[in-house]
Protein backbone atom coordinates (compact mmCIF):
# COMPACT_ATOMS: atom_id res chain seq x y z
CA UNK A 1 0.00 0.00 0.00
CA UNK A 2 1.43 3.14 -0.80
CA UNK A 3 0.89 6.12 1.82
CA UNK A 4 0.88 9.02 -0.49
CA UNK A 5 -2.32 7.25 -1.65
CA UNK A 6 -3.38 7.58 2.03
CA UNK A 7 -3.49 11.36 1.89
CA UNK A 8 -5.50 11.45 -1.31
CA UNK A 9 -9.46 11.76 -0.48
CA UNK A 10 -11.53 10.23 -3.51
CA UNK A 11 -15.37 10.21 -4.12
CA UNK A 12 -17.27 7.84 -5.66
CA UNK A 13 -20.78 8.93 -6.99
CA UNK A 14 -23.41 6.71 -7.34
CA UNK A 15 -22.52 4.07 -4.30
CA UNK A 16 -25.88 2.13 -4.84
CA UNK A 17 -24.97 0.37 -8.24
CA UNK A 18 -22.23 -2.04 -9.12
CA UNK A 19 -19.88 0.10 -10.93
CA UNK A 20 -19.12 2.49 -8.08
CA UNK A 21 -18.48 -0.74 -5.42
CA UNK A 22 -15.70 -2.24 -7.52
CA UNK A 23 -14.30 1.51 -7.61
CA UNK A 24 -14.41 1.64 -4.00
CA UNK A 25 -12.82 -1.61 -3.95
CA UNK A 26 -10.38 -0.96 -6.24
CA UNK A 27 -9.21 2.43 -4.92
CA UNK A 28 -9.51 1.45 -1.25
CA UNK A 29 -7.34 -1.99 -1.65
CA UNK A 30 -4.80 0.35 -3.63
CA UNK A 31 -4.75 2.88 -0.40
CA UNK A 32 -6.47 5.81 -1.54
CA UNK A 33 -9.03 6.96 1.09
CA UNK A 34 -12.28 6.60 -0.37
CA UNK A 35 -15.70 8.80 -0.06
CA UNK A 36 -19.13 7.54 -1.77
CA UNK A 37 -22.10 9.24 -2.14
CA UNK A 38 -25.56 8.33 -3.38
CA UNK A 39 -28.94 9.40 -4.02
CA UNK A 40 -30.59 6.71 -2.59
CA UNK A 41 -30.54 5.58 1.41
CA UNK A 42 -28.65 2.50 2.48
CA UNK A 43 -26.44 2.60 -0.42
CA UNK A 44 -24.59 -0.78 -0.65
CA UNK A 45 -21.93 0.41 -1.39
CA UNK A 46 -21.08 1.95 1.61
CA UNK A 47 -21.44 -1.14 3.44
CA UNK A 48 -17.56 -1.77 1.74
CA UNK A 49 -14.75 -2.14 4.18
CA UNK A 50 -12.81 -0.14 1.55
CA UNK A 51 -15.50 3.12 2.08
CA UNK A 52 -13.83 5.20 5.13
CA UNK A 53 -16.86 7.67 4.69
CA UNK A 54 -20.58 7.74 2.85
CA UNK A 55 -23.35 10.00 2.57
CA UNK A 56 -27.05 10.42 0.68
CA UNK A 57 -27.08 13.67 -1.74
CA UNK A 58 -30.20 15.47 -2.66
CA UNK A 59 -31.79 13.64 -5.71
CA UNK A 60 -29.93 14.95 -9.28
CA UNK A 61 -33.11 16.16 -10.18
CA UNK A 62 -32.83 18.71 -8.00
CA UNK A 63 -29.85 19.88 -10.16
CA UNK A 64 -29.15 23.38 -7.96
CA UNK A 65 -29.55 22.05 -4.95
CA UNK A 66 -27.23 19.28 -5.59
CA UNK A 67 -24.66 21.28 -7.03
CA UNK A 68 -24.76 23.25 -3.70
CA UNK A 69 -24.29 20.30 -1.64
CA UNK A 70 -22.09 18.94 -3.67
CA UNK A 71 -19.52 21.78 -3.25
CA UNK A 72 -19.90 21.92 0.23
CA UNK A 73 -19.38 18.26 1.09
CA UNK A 74 -15.72 18.36 -1.48
CA UNK A 75 -14.62 21.69 0.74
CA UNK A 76 -15.62 19.88 3.96
CA UNK A 77 -13.79 16.55 2.90
CA UNK A 78 -11.24 17.96 0.89
CA UNK A 79 -11.93 15.76 -1.74
CA UNK A 80 -9.61 15.91 -4.79
CA UNK A 81 -11.21 13.67 -7.14
CA UNK A 82 -14.46 13.04 -7.70
CA UNK A 83 -15.12 9.49 -10.00
CA UNK A 84 -18.40 9.34 -11.12
CA UNK A 85 -20.26 5.91 -11.73
CA UNK A 86 -23.06 7.04 -13.40
CA UNK A 87 -24.31 9.02 -16.36
CA UNK A 88 -26.69 10.76 -13.86
CA UNK A 89 -24.30 12.44 -12.00
CA UNK A 90 -22.69 14.12 -15.40
CA UNK A 91 -25.73 15.74 -16.60
CA UNK A 92 -26.35 16.55 -13.31
CA UNK A 93 -23.32 18.67 -12.73
CA UNK A 94 -23.68 20.06 -16.85
CA UNK A 95 -24.40 23.47 -15.74
CA UNK A 96 -21.63 23.72 -13.23
CA UNK A 97 -19.07 21.68 -15.00
CA UNK A 98 -16.60 24.51 -14.51
CA UNK A 99 -16.73 24.77 -10.94
CA UNK A 100 -16.03 20.88 -10.47
CA UNK A 101 -13.80 20.25 -13.52
CA UNK A 102 -10.33 20.49 -11.40
CA UNK A 103 -11.98 17.33 -9.45
CA UNK A 104 -12.87 15.37 -12.68
CA UNK A 105 -10.49 13.22 -14.76
CA UNK A 106 -12.03 14.18 -18.31
CA UNK A 107 -10.94 15.83 -21.52
CA UNK A 108 -13.26 19.24 -20.78
CA UNK A 109 -16.62 20.05 -20.70
CA UNK A 110 -16.95 20.51 -24.61
CA UNK A 111 -15.37 16.80 -25.51
CA UNK A 112 -17.14 15.25 -22.63
CA UNK A 113 -20.50 16.41 -23.19
CA UNK A 114 -20.25 16.02 -27.05
CA UNK A 115 -19.48 12.70 -26.89
CA UNK A 116 -22.26 11.47 -24.49
CA UNK A 117 -24.61 12.93 -26.74
CA UNK A 118 -25.21 10.14 -29.22
CA UNK A 119 -26.19 12.34 -31.63
CA UNK A 120 -23.62 14.47 -32.00
CA UNK A 121 -20.95 12.06 -31.49
CA UNK A 122 -21.79 10.36 -34.61
CA UNK A 123 -22.44 13.39 -36.47
CA UNK A 124 -18.40 14.19 -35.75
CA UNK A 125 -17.71 10.82 -37.04
CA UNK A 126 -20.11 11.41 -39.98
CA UNK A 127 -18.14 14.88 -41.09
CA UNK A 128 -14.43 13.89 -40.35
CA UNK A 129 -13.03 15.13 -43.68
CA UNK A 130 -10.44 12.46 -45.23
CA UNK A 131 -11.13 10.11 -42.00
CA UNK A 132 -12.94 7.14 -44.10
CA UNK A 133 -11.57 4.45 -41.17
CA UNK A 134 -14.17 6.80 -38.38
CA UNK A 135 -16.84 6.17 -41.17
CA UNK A 136 -16.73 2.48 -41.39
CA UNK A 137 -17.50 0.11 -38.86
CA UNK A 138 -20.69 2.35 -37.92
CA UNK A 139 -24.37 0.61 -38.22
CA UNK A 140 -26.70 1.78 -40.52
CA UNK A 141 -27.95 5.19 -38.96
CA UNK A 142 -29.65 8.60 -39.60
CA UNK A 143 -29.71 12.14 -37.49
CA UNK A 144 -32.73 13.74 -37.04
CA UNK A 145 -33.59 16.94 -35.21
CA UNK A 146 -36.71 19.21 -34.64
CA UNK A 147 -36.66 21.08 -37.67
CA UNK A 148 -36.35 17.79 -39.94
CA UNK A 149 -39.09 17.37 -42.23
CA UNK A 150 -41.80 14.39 -41.63
CA UNK A 151 -40.04 11.39 -41.40
CA UNK A 152 -40.83 8.53 -43.93
CA UNK A 153 -40.94 5.99 -41.57
CA UNK A 154 -41.62 3.06 -44.45
CA UNK A 155 -38.44 4.17 -46.41
CA UNK A 156 -36.17 4.26 -43.04
CA UNK A 157 -37.32 0.73 -42.46
CA UNK A 158 -36.11 -0.42 -45.80
CA UNK A 159 -33.05 1.23 -46.44
CA UNK A 160 -31.67 0.63 -41.90
CA UNK A 161 -33.29 -2.52 -41.84
CA UNK A 162 -35.54 -3.34 -38.48
CA UNK A 163 -35.92 -2.93 -35.82
CA UNK A 164 -34.63 0.76 -35.25
CA UNK A 165 -33.24 2.42 -32.31
CA UNK A 166 -34.56 5.87 -31.39
CA UNK A 167 -31.15 7.47 -29.16
CA UNK A 168 -31.76 10.35 -27.55
CA UNK A 169 -29.36 12.17 -25.20
CA UNK A 170 -30.31 14.60 -21.57
CA UNK A 171 -27.75 17.02 -22.92
CA UNK A 172 -30.56 18.01 -25.92
CA UNK A 173 -32.98 17.72 -24.09
CA UNK A 174 -35.60 20.60 -23.54
CA UNK A 175 -36.83 19.96 -20.35
CA UNK A 176 -34.60 17.97 -18.03
CA UNK A 177 -35.50 14.90 -20.05
CA UNK A 178 -33.14 11.88 -19.60
CA UNK A 179 -30.85 9.48 -21.98
CA UNK A 180 -33.43 7.30 -23.73
CA UNK A 181 -33.45 4.32 -26.09
CA UNK A 182 -36.43 3.78 -28.14
CA UNK A 183 -36.95 0.01 -29.95
CA UNK A 184 -39.40 0.71 -32.78
CA UNK A 185 -40.14 -2.52 -34.79
CA UNK A 186 -42.84 -1.10 -37.08
CA UNK A 187 -43.01 2.09 -39.21
CA UNK A 188 -46.38 3.36 -37.15
CA UNK A 189 -44.23 2.62 -33.79
CA UNK A 190 -41.84 4.88 -35.11
CA UNK A 191 -44.65 7.58 -36.67
CA UNK A 192 -46.26 7.76 -33.01
CA UNK A 193 -42.92 8.03 -30.92
CA UNK A 194 -40.97 10.90 -32.99
CA UNK A 195 -43.29 13.89 -32.50
CA UNK A 196 -43.46 12.81 -28.95
CA UNK A 197 -39.61 12.85 -28.99
CA UNK A 198 -39.40 16.76 -30.17
CA UNK A 199 -41.82 17.82 -27.44
CA UNK A 200 -38.55 16.81 -25.14
CA UNK A 201 -35.43 16.77 -26.87
CA UNK A 202 -33.72 18.46 -30.00
CA UNK A 203 -31.98 15.85 -31.82
CA UNK A 204 -31.89 12.19 -32.17
CA UNK A 205 -30.10 9.42 -33.27
CA UNK A 206 -31.70 6.43 -35.40
CA UNK A 207 -29.85 3.09 -35.90
CA UNK A 208 -30.89 0.01 -38.17
CA UNK A 209 -30.05 -3.24 -35.78
CA UNK A 210 -27.10 -5.05 -36.37
CA UNK A 211 -26.70 -9.00 -35.43
CA UNK A 212 -23.67 -10.15 -33.62
CA UNK A 213 -22.13 -10.98 -30.40
CA UNK A 214 -21.59 -7.59 -28.11
CA UNK A 215 -18.27 -6.95 -27.35
CA UNK A 216 -17.34 -3.83 -24.90
CA UNK A 217 -13.60 -2.10 -25.45
CA UNK A 218 -12.91 -0.48 -22.16
CA UNK A 219 -9.82 2.58 -22.34
CA UNK A 220 -7.67 4.45 -20.25
CA UNK A 221 -6.17 7.33 -22.48
CA UNK A 222 -4.26 9.88 -20.72
CA UNK A 223 -2.04 12.25 -22.60
CA UNK A 224 -2.84 10.76 -25.76
CA UNK A 225 -1.40 7.22 -24.27
CA UNK A 226 -3.23 3.72 -23.85
CA UNK A 227 -2.40 3.48 -20.18
CA UNK A 228 -4.85 0.52 -19.73
CA UNK A 229 -7.09 -1.64 -21.71
CA UNK A 230 -9.48 -4.44 -21.66
CA UNK A 231 -12.11 -6.02 -23.87
CA UNK A 232 -14.93 -8.46 -23.18
CA UNK A 233 -17.58 -10.77 -24.63
CA UNK A 234 -20.91 -10.96 -23.58
CA UNK A 235 -22.45 -13.73 -23.05
CA UNK A 236 -26.13 -12.78 -21.20
CA UNK A 237 -28.14 -9.31 -21.65
CA UNK A 238 -31.03 -8.16 -19.91
CA UNK A 239 -32.91 -8.72 -21.87
CA UNK A 240 -31.82 -11.74 -23.89
CA UNK A 241 -32.34 -9.74 -26.93
CA UNK A 242 -29.90 -6.70 -26.33
CA UNK A 243 -29.02 -4.89 -23.59
CA UNK A 244 -27.19 -4.51 -20.09
CA UNK A 245 -24.77 -7.29 -19.36
CA UNK A 246 -24.94 -9.73 -16.59
CA UNK A 247 -22.89 -12.86 -17.96
CA UNK A 248 -19.08 -11.98 -19.51
CA UNK A 249 -15.67 -13.13 -20.59
CA UNK A 250 -12.36 -11.89 -20.65
CA UNK A 251 -10.93 -11.79 -24.86
CA UNK A 252 -9.16 -10.19 -27.43
CA UNK A 253 -9.99 -9.04 -30.89
CA UNK A 254 -7.17 -7.19 -32.70
CA UNK A 255 -9.38 -5.42 -35.30
CA UNK A 256 -11.55 -3.92 -32.90
CA UNK A 257 -9.49 -2.51 -30.33
CA UNK A 258 -7.56 -0.67 -33.38
CA UNK A 259 -10.76 0.94 -34.14
CA UNK A 260 -11.80 2.11 -30.71
CA UNK A 261 -8.15 3.61 -30.04
CA UNK A 262 -8.47 4.95 -33.86
CA UNK A 263 -11.55 7.01 -32.32
CA UNK A 264 -10.38 8.03 -29.16
CA UNK A 265 -7.24 9.69 -30.30
CA UNK A 266 -9.69 11.43 -32.87
CA UNK A 267 -11.97 12.62 -30.30
CA UNK A 268 -8.92 13.57 -28.07
CA UNK A 269 -10.51 11.74 -25.27
CA UNK A 270 -8.68 11.91 -22.00
CA UNK A 271 -9.38 9.67 -19.39
CA UNK A 272 -11.83 5.85 -19.44
CA UNK A 273 -14.08 4.84 -21.93
CA UNK A 274 -15.98 2.06 -23.01
CA UNK A 275 -17.18 1.35 -26.74
CA UNK A 276 -20.17 -0.96 -27.14
CA UNK A 277 -19.59 -3.27 -30.42
CA UNK A 278 -21.18 -5.90 -32.24
CA UNK A 279 -19.02 -8.45 -33.86
CA UNK A 280 -20.30 -11.23 -36.29
CA UNK A 281 -17.70 -14.14 -35.42
CA UNK A 282 -18.88 -15.59 -39.01
CA UNK A 283 -17.43 -12.53 -40.84
CA UNK A 284 -15.63 -10.49 -38.45
CA UNK A 285 -16.97 -7.99 -39.23
CA UNK A 286 -18.15 -5.40 -36.52
CA UNK A 287 -19.81 -2.01 -35.74
CA UNK A 288 -19.67 0.55 -33.00
CA UNK A 289 -22.84 1.45 -31.46
CA UNK A 290 -22.43 3.53 -28.57
CA UNK A 291 -18.93 5.50 -26.43
CA UNK A 292 -20.10 5.76 -23.00
CA UNK A 293 -17.66 7.78 -20.89
CA UNK A 294 -17.29 6.66 -17.43
CA UNK A 295 -16.66 3.19 -15.63
CA UNK A 296 -18.76 0.23 -15.89
CA UNK A 297 -21.29 -1.54 -14.96
CA UNK A 298 -18.96 -4.97 -15.79
CA UNK A 299 -15.60 -3.16 -13.76
CA UNK A 300 -15.21 -5.81 -11.68
CA UNK A 301 -14.87 -8.71 -14.58
CA UNK A 302 -11.69 -6.01 -15.56
CA UNK A 303 -10.52 -6.50 -11.94
CA UNK A 304 -10.70 -10.40 -11.68
CA UNK A 305 -8.81 -10.38 -14.93
CA UNK A 306 -5.99 -7.96 -13.47
CA UNK A 307 -6.77 -4.77 -14.92
CA UNK A 308 -7.01 -2.28 -12.10
CA UNK A 309 -9.26 0.60 -13.96
CA UNK A 310 -10.10 2.90 -10.88
CA UNK A 311 -6.53 2.68 -9.20
CA UNK A 312 -4.85 3.65 -12.94
CA UNK A 313 -7.23 6.42 -13.59
CA UNK A 314 -6.68 7.79 -9.80
CA UNK A 315 -2.37 7.95 -10.46
CA UNK A 316 -2.37 9.49 -13.51
CA UNK A 317 -5.03 12.14 -12.55
CA UNK A 318 -2.65 12.46 -9.39
CA UNK A 319 0.32 12.83 -12.32
CA UNK A 320 2.07 9.47 -10.44
CA UNK A 321 3.52 7.68 -12.88
CA UNK A 322 2.49 4.05 -13.39
CA UNK A 323 3.43 0.89 -15.33
CA UNK A 324 0.62 0.63 -18.51
CA UNK A 325 -1.51 -2.50 -17.72
CA UNK A 326 -1.96 -3.49 -21.37
CA UNK A 327 -1.72 -7.21 -20.35
CA UNK A 328 -4.80 -9.26 -18.95
CA UNK A 329 -5.90 -13.12 -18.24
CA UNK A 330 -8.12 -13.79 -21.47
CA UNK A 331 -11.24 -16.44 -20.62
CA UNK A 332 -12.10 -15.09 -17.51
CA UNK A 333 -16.05 -15.44 -16.85
CA UNK A 334 -17.81 -12.89 -14.55
CA UNK A 335 -21.44 -12.96 -13.69
CA UNK A 336 -24.14 -10.53 -11.74
CA UNK A 337 -26.31 -13.04 -10.72
CA UNK A 338 -29.08 -11.50 -8.26
CA UNK A 339 -30.71 -9.45 -10.31
CA UNK A 340 -29.60 -9.22 -13.77
CA UNK A 341 -29.09 -13.03 -14.31
CA UNK A 342 -32.63 -13.75 -12.98
CA UNK A 343 -33.96 -10.94 -15.30
CA UNK A 344 -31.94 -12.57 -18.16
CA UNK A 345 -33.73 -16.10 -17.80
CA UNK A 346 -36.92 -14.59 -17.28
CA UNK A 347 -36.96 -12.81 -20.54
CA UNK A 348 -35.41 -15.94 -22.18
CA UNK A 349 -38.36 -18.15 -20.53
CA UNK A 350 -40.68 -15.30 -22.09
CA UNK A 351 -39.91 -14.99 -25.54
CA UNK A 352 -42.46 -17.90 -27.15
CA UNK A 353 -40.40 -17.63 -29.99
CA UNK A 354 -37.89 -19.61 -28.43
CA UNK A 355 -38.43 -23.84 -28.35
CA UNK A 356 -39.27 -24.82 -25.18
CA UNK A 357 -36.20 -27.30 -24.81
CA UNK A 358 -34.04 -24.06 -24.97
CA UNK A 359 -36.34 -22.46 -23.13
CA UNK A 360 -35.34 -25.56 -20.24
CA UNK A 361 -31.45 -25.41 -20.74
CA UNK A 362 -31.72 -21.75 -19.95
CA UNK A 363 -33.14 -22.66 -16.25
CA UNK A 364 -30.27 -25.82 -15.90
CA UNK A 365 -27.65 -23.26 -17.31
CA UNK A 366 -28.43 -20.71 -14.47
CA UNK A 367 -27.80 -23.91 -11.89
CA UNK A 368 -25.10 -24.60 -13.45
CA UNK A 369 -23.45 -21.94 -13.81
CA UNK A 370 -24.30 -21.06 -10.22
CA UNK A 371 -21.92 -23.94 -9.03
CA UNK A 372 -19.24 -23.68 -11.12
CA UNK A 373 -16.30 -22.42 -9.24
CA UNK A 374 -14.93 -20.97 -12.21
CA UNK A 375 -17.55 -18.49 -12.92
CA UNK A 376 -16.89 -15.66 -10.48
CA UNK A 377 -19.50 -13.24 -8.90
CA UNK A 378 -19.61 -9.17 -9.51
CA UNK A 379 -19.95 -8.81 -5.62
CA UNK A 380 -17.43 -11.26 -3.97
CA UNK A 381 -14.26 -9.47 -3.87
CA UNK A 382 -11.17 -10.17 -1.12
CA UNK A 383 -12.40 -9.20 2.76
CA UNK A 384 -15.71 -7.66 1.08
CA UNK A 385 -17.78 -10.87 0.25
CA UNK A 386 -19.79 -9.53 2.45
CA UNK A 387 -21.32 -7.23 0.42
CA UNK A 388 -22.69 -10.16 -1.57
CA UNK A 389 -24.68 -11.46 0.68
CA UNK A 390 -26.69 -8.36 1.98
CA UNK A 391 -27.14 -7.92 -1.39
CA UNK A 392 -28.35 -11.24 -2.20
CA UNK A 393 -30.71 -11.02 1.28
CA UNK A 394 -32.21 -7.57 -0.17
CA UNK A 395 -32.86 -8.93 -3.22
CA UNK A 396 -34.32 -12.30 -1.80
CA UNK A 397 -36.33 -10.28 0.56
CA UNK A 398 -37.81 -8.18 -2.72
CA UNK A 399 -38.67 -10.77 -4.22
CA UNK A 400 -40.60 -12.60 -1.52
CA UNK A 401 -42.57 -9.53 -0.86
CA UNK A 402 -43.58 -9.03 -4.93
CA UNK A 403 -44.57 -12.88 -4.95
CA UNK A 404 -47.20 -12.36 -1.79
CA UNK A 405 -48.50 -9.27 -3.40
CA UNK A 406 -48.98 -11.16 -6.41
CA UNK A 407 -50.78 -13.82 -4.64
CA UNK A 408 -52.90 -11.08 -2.57
CA UNK A 409 -53.80 -8.73 -5.63
CA UNK A 410 -56.57 -11.03 -7.11
CA UNK A 411 -58.17 -11.43 -3.91
CA UNK A 412 -58.13 -7.88 -3.25
CA UNK A 413 -59.82 -7.22 -6.74
CA UNK A 414 -62.18 -9.47 -5.91
CA UNK A 415 -63.18 -8.27 -3.02
CA UNK A 416 -63.70 -4.79 -4.22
Amino acid sequence: MNSWRTGKNVLVTDADNVTAIAAIRDLGAAGYTVFSTSTLPDALGARSVYCAFHAQSPPYEAIDGFADWLDTFVREHDISLIMPASDGFVFAIHDYYEKFSRLLPYSGRETLYRVVNKHSLFALFDAAQGRDDLKTHLPPYVLFNDTSADVDAEHLFRTLGGPLFVKVSATSAKAGASDEVFRCDTPPELRARLPMLWESYRDALVQGAVRGQGIGVFLLLWDGDVRARFMHERLHEVPHTGGVSSYRRSIWIQAIYDDAVRRLQYLAWHGVAMLEYKWDPRTDGFWLLEINVRLWGSLHLALKSGVQFPRLLADAFYGRSAPSSLQYTEGVRCRHTFPLEVEYVKSYLRDRRIPMWRRCWCIAEFVLLSVNPFVKGDLFYPRDSRLYWRHLGRWTGDFVRSLRHRSTAPSARHSN
